[in-house]
This record gives C-alpha cells, sequence and structure tokens, in this order.
C-alpha cells in the first residue's frame, strides 16, 4: 500500500516514518519545495521518498498537513482523489501569513471536503505528543484521536494506525460538510 504526504509537519514525518519502518511506500511534497527539506529525508530510516504532487496523490492514503490558506491552492489541482481516505492533520485557521485576511468561515477540513467530496475525509486529533522522525518506533505508547462518518473507513483507518504502532480512539462521527 502506498502512503502519500502533502505538507511536511512534526505530525507527517511521525506518520511517514513509522508507514514506512511499517513497509508502506511513503512519498512526500510540499508546496513550499523540496529543497528545504532535502536534507531532512535523507536523515529518515525507511522507503521515504520525495515526489510531486500528482505522484504523490496516486497513493491509497493521502495525509494531508497544510495550513489553511494554501489548501484550496495546493489541491483544487488534484483530480484523482475520489473515494480516496484522506487523513487531515491539522486544522489552521490562521498563521503570521494572514494578518490582513478575513477570519475563515470554513475549516480546513470543510474545504477539503468541498474540493474532493467523493473523498472519505478522516480528522486526525494529534494533540498526544508525537515522536521525533528519528525516535518513531512501531510501540503502542503513543495515542492518537481520529473522527470521521464512513464506518467502514474508519476501521481501514484504524487499522492502519494500528500498524504504525499508534493506540488510537475514535471520537464522535462527524460530518465534515456542515
Amino acid at each position: 500500500m502506498k502512503v502519500g504526504i502533502i505538507g511536511i509537519s512534526t505530525a507527517t514525518l511521525d506518520l511517514g516514518t513509522r508507514a514506512a519502518q511499517a513497509g508502506f511506500e511513503v512519498s512526500i511534497t510540499d508546496p513550499r519545495g523540496h529543497a528545504l527539506f532535502l536534507d531532512l529525508i535523507g536523515t529518515l530510516d525507511g522507503n521515504i521518498k520525495l515526489s510531486i504532487l500528482e505522484q504523490t496523490a496516486d497513493a491509497d492514503i493521502l495525509i494531508v498537513s497544510l495550513p489553511w490558506e494554501h489548501l484550496q491552492k495546493t489541491l483544487e489541482p488534484l483530480r484523482k482523489i475520489d473515494n480516496k481516505i484522506i487523513l487531515h492533520t491539522n486544522n489552521y485557521l490562521f498563521s503570521n501569513e494572514m494578518s490582513d485576511v478575513e477570519p475563515a468561515k470554513k475549516t480546513a477540513v470543510q474545504i477539503i471536503s468541498a474540493l474532493f467530496p467523493q473523498a472519505h475525509i478522516i480528522k486526525l486529533f494529534s494533540i498526544f505528543n508525537f515522536s521525533t522522525a528519528k525516535e518513531s518506533k512501531l510501540s503502542k505508547n503513543t495515542r492518537i484521536l481520529f473522527s470521521g462518518g464512513n464506518i467502514e473507513v474508519k476501521k481501514k483507518v484504524r487499522s492502519f494506525l494500528d500498524k504504525l504502532g499508534f493506540s488510537s480512539t475514535e471520537l464522535v462521527e462527524y460530518n465534515f460538510n456542515m
């Protein structure tokens, strides 16, 4: 199974490293450019490679971590995402770059849901300490919370997270299109 990561963050590096250690093929892209991350990716264990956005989006499971203000511009060109599982790891409403922008009327998950109505969005909550990428171990001592609407997709996500060594907890069912 292939895992694609769009946007590099502490959470996505931990998820990607764990996925590679568990035997998944992992590709990462970041809209800020690969040059910033070449050295970092080279230090990670496992089958992790930098890729262009379209190749990353061909993965079976996508993990997205993008600031709110970059979501639409980055993801809109992708059209092969229908019926894929998208794990969304953050929900930035504001950043320092947005000082002159109006407050968000939609959350990041709602934006992704609107762009890809046939995709299966699962929100990951990384409120627990993620290990650093070099310290990732496939142990059940790291908890992760998730929420989504489709029961079968949530079973697949729980199985995926278990393979990564997380102790996953499902939160209440949530309709992200509200």
